[in-house]
């Protein structure tokens, strides 16, 4: 279960998502975050910060927006 967050230093909802964030960590997810201010080629094709993809073996979602912890994992579950 992975979870890769795109996000941006002046973005004010992908600060608000590293609380969330940590505790996906907590609960065994794996976390990676991309900041697209540095790493501008790794953001190729996201349109808009926040966006996360979540990934359960070979199974994928794109979410774009503030999602709190409990709303990431329900989308796991739908997975």
């Amino acid at each position: 279960m992975e979870v890769i967050e795109y996000s941006s230093k002046h973005c004010s909802p992908c600060q608000e998502m590293k609380s969330e964030l940590k505790k996906l960590k907590k609960a065994g997810f794996k976390v990676s975050i991309v900041d697209c201010d540095k790493n501008m080629s790794e953001c190729r094709g996201i349109q808009s910060v926040p966006t996360l993809i979540i990934k359960k073996g070979r199974r994928s979602k794109k979410m774009v927006g503030f999602m709190t912890a409990e709303e990431i994992k329900s989308n796991f579950d739908k997975l």
